[in-house]
């Protein structure tokens, strides 16, 4: 009642003006007066505080002061726009979805199935999110109608062949002859997974291809993985080994079944007595087993003396000259006791003269065996002789025995072989190749899975001819016929084995779901497996084991974004609670407005909220603070557009307003500090990055140019080579992930790099080396000179020749 209060500006320091009827008029005070505890504010740019302040100083004093003291400056707000609090509002869980496992097992792990809701109002306010909008749980799909899972199982392929020269080093010069290599070796297989068939093996017997199941992935099978080498043993060859020959036999018909003319063969024989195995062993490389000479007057059946009997003295007396009964039986031209008939027109022999000893008489032994004769045969200057020999048992007394012979009468000698040096024999060559026989029937042979017979009765023949020892060929009467060895056999051809393969695995699957910034040409593949390999001339294995494609385009990344929808209306609290509080202007003042957003794909499409919710990033802001300006508030226009980014990293960019109306002459409104006109941000900062995609093309030479390398020439077949370019296609993404155009990235979409095709290279061997001495100092004797390696070839050049005794 007393005071006027004002607030003075001078410069940038408020005063408080206070005038009353005790002071002069118009006084200006610098500091507070002492009873009224007021306080000077010195502060910049308070305008827009004033009132607050004035409030707090006048609720420090004793007594409020009346509203009019405070009439030159705005009400402080007693009221404000405001959002009600709403709480997420989601939907009931959706139906379960299908178990993902649709087969029945209590082995494998169980499947997953899934339910859904969805938002029906967002959370407005409320510090609460919603709650997750998926749920999974594990499942098992049960009931009489659900097959059971399909089961796995290893399978192996045929062990290849038994091979040492693996487990040899790579210097040790026997890897260069396979075929001589024995002892100890290794064999390998492959181990693939197929899916189990209960009736498998009745499926592959009556299958026209011997189809075996297509392979799987190896993770789909779980037991142990069955053994892929195993130690193997290949034995090594053994000579023919053979008995002595037998002694010539008795002169007998080549045939006794049809005994014509007086021509006769004497034999003798030997046997195997150790088969040749291993490499190209076989009764084939065994020396000839009989040995035949021609002689006159044959038989087949003789006499032969088993032992001889008693002396028997002559004349009934007791001692004295005598003979000797020789026991006999009748034997064949094998030596081979026969019936006696047989013998009837041999000729018997004769008994022994023979001395049966006298009392006081020189007792002698009984002749030995005779002995194996010195010759196989007679001529010029050979002659076959037997010895056998007798010995002296007890010396004659000394009145009236008969004297013991001298040395010269206990032994005897005999000629033996008297048959001429003109030995023959048959001799074989090798057997040939078993060649197919169609008029001989099929034997029941191996057949193969599809129930036909692949196996059949061949021909092999050999060469045999007539050989007269020390001279050669002869012709082929000079040897007994009927025992001609056979030029011709039967045998079994070895079953024709087909290359048989697997049908091919499934298409590995292209990704199913795309990849930020992944950009790699993806490729599937499929496989086969050789089970059979082709042996003794069936089909060969010609048609691909591995085949490969580029996936489909691969599936563009969506990618989703929050679509805000313009601004509604501004909402001032109704009219009906402002005008009760002083300073209320109606249809102007603070507020609230909304707006509406909806998800988008990146391109526009239509998407569901629940995308945006998992892809897009936080949610834009539904609603925000705005103002209807007054005819007293400082009016601008709407912030233009920012200016454009030159792209550079650091740039900035601007925007603009400006007063409206009389605004432009209020003091207040010029205050840039409270209404800005112009506003700037650093521009993003997009950082492209290039990546290379898929794999590097071939070597490409330039068209039409075929270099050599380092000046070689190309031997042969003219195949280009020398330095090319390989390309890599090359894909620009944002810092996002997102694909944009490759020139954002400064790049031709692709990138190169030199190459070089090789050219071949034959193998290089050195010059001749100097001759060795020899290696005898007289007579016959042996130089060496070699050439040594000096490059090996590559890139298909010419091999090396095979270094041995003959090329060395």
């Amino acid at each position: 009642k007393d005071y006027d209060l004002n607030v003075v500006k001078c410069g940038k320091v408020y005063f408080l003006k206070i005038q009353s009827e005790n002071t002069s008029q118009s006084e200006l005070r610098k500091d507070t007066e002492p009873k009224l505890e007021f306080v000077i504010i010195v502060v910049s740019h308070i305008a827009h505080l004033v009132g607050t302040l004035l409030d707090i100083h006048a609720a420090q004093m004793q007594d409020k002061f009346h509203i009019s003291f405070c009439q030159q400056e705005k009400l402080p707000m007693t009221f404000q726009s405001c959002v009600i609090t709403k709480e997420c509002q989601i939907s009931e869980w959706s139906e379960w979805s299908p178990c993902s496992k649709t087969c029945h097992d209590m082995v494998s792990p169980a499947g997953t199935r899934v339910r859904t809701r969805t938002i029906r109002q967002f959370p407005i306010s409320s510090e609460k999110e919603c709650p997750e909008l998926e749920e999974k749980e594990p499942c098992l799909s049960q009931g009489d109608g659900v097959a059971p899972c399909a089961t796995y199982g290893w399978r192996t392929t045929e062990w290849t062949e038994c091979r040492v020269d693996p487990l040899l080093s790579q210097q040790d010069k026997r890897r260069g002859n396979q075929t001589a290599l024995c002892g100890g070796g290794i064999q390998t297989r492959e181990v693939y997974c197929v899916q189990a068939n209960e009736n498998l093996l009745s499926q592959l017997n009556t299958h026209k291809n011997k189809e075996a199941s297509k392979p799987v992935d190896l993770k789909l099978c779980t037991g142990s993985i069955p053994n892929t080498t195993q130690l193997c043993h290949i034995p090594c060859p053994t000579e023919c080994e053979v008995s002595p020959w037998s002694a010539w036999g008795p002169c007998t018909y080549e045939n006794c079944n049809d005994q014509q003319g007086k021509k006769g063969f004497k034999l003798r024989k030997r046997r195997i007595t150790n088969e040749p195995t291993g490499g190209s062993g076989g009764t084939g490389n065994c020396p000839h087993l009989l040995e035949a000479i021609p002689c006159e007057e044959p038989a087949c059946y003789d006499w032969k003396a088993v032992r001889l009997g008693d002396c028997e003295p002559d004349n009934g007396k007791e001692c004295g000259p005598g003979t000797q009964v020789q026991e006999v039986v009748c034997i064949n031209s094998d030596g081979e006791e026969v019936d006696r008939q047989l013998c009837r027109d041999a000729i018997f022999p004769i008994p022994v003269a023979c001395d049966a000893p006298c009392p006081k008489d020189c007792v002698l032994s009984t002749w030995s065996m005779w002995s194996s004769c010195s010759h196989t045969c007679s001529g010029k200057t050979t002659e076959g002789k037997q010895i056998r020999a007798r010995s002296i048992l007890a010396y004659a007394g000394e009145e009236g025995g008969i004297r013991c012979p001298n040395s010269s009468a206990l032994q005897e000698v005999r000629s033996c072989n008297e048959h001429p040096c003109t030995v023959y024999h048959w001799q074989t060559g090798p057997w040939g190749q078993c060649i197919e026989d169609t008029s001989v029937s099929s034997f029941n042979t191996t057949t193969t899975w599809n129930g036909e017979a692949s196996c059949s009765v061949g021909m092999q023949t050999r060469k045999v001819i007539c050989v007269r020892v020390n001279v050669g060929q002869v012709g082929p009467k000079k040897c007994p016929e009927s025992l001609r060895p056979e030029t011709v056999r039967p045998c079994l051809l070895p079953c024709k084995k087909d290359c048989i393969v697997t049908p091919y695995s499934d298409w590995t699957s292209c990704p199913s779901s795309c990849k930020e910034g992944d950009s790699s040409i993806r490729k599937q593949s499929r496989h086969r497996v050789i089970i059979q390999l082709p042996a003794n001339g069936g089909r060969d294995c010609t048609e691909p084991l591995y085949e490969e494609k580029a996936c489909e385009a691969p599936q563009v990344c969506q990618s989703y974004r929050w679509k805000t929808h313009k601004w509604r209306r501004c909402q001032l609290v109704p009219w009906s609670v402002q005008q009760d509080s002083p300073g209320a202007q109606e249809g102007c003042g603070p507020g609230r407005q909304a707006r509406a957003i909806t998800c988008r794909k990146q391109d526009g499409g239509q998407a569901g909220i629940h995308e945006c919710l998992q892809y897009a990033g936080p949610v834009p802001a539904l609603t925000q603070a705005c103002q209807i300006p007054c005819q007293d508030d400082c009016q601008l226009t709407s912030w233009s557009k920012f200016s454009s980014c030159n792209g550079d990293c650091g740039a900035v960019r601007t925007r603009k307003r400006t007063l409206v109306g009389k605004s432009k002459k209020k003091e207040k409104c010029k205050n840039s500090h409270v209404y800005p006109l112009i506003e700037t941000q650093y521009c993003p900062c997009d950082k492209y990055n290039a990546q290379p995609v898929g794999n590097w093309s071939d070597c490409i030479l330039p068209e039409g140019k075929v270099e050599m390398l380092l000046g070689m020439k190309v031997q042969g077949d003219i195949k280009e080579c020398g330095q090319g370019y390989r390309y890599q296609a090359m894909a620009c993404y944002d810092q996002n992930g997102r694909l944009v155009e490759t020139s954002r990235c400064n790049s031709h979409g692709y990138i190169e790099e030199a190459c070089i095709i090789p050219c071949p290279s034959d193998c290089k061997l050195s010059e001749w080396s100097n001759w060795s001495r020899c290696s005898k100092s007289c007579g016959s004797g042996v130089k060496v000179r070699s050439k040594w390696l000096r490059e090996k070839p590559y890139n298909g050049g010419r091999p090396c020749p095979k270094l041995d005794h003959v090329n060395q």
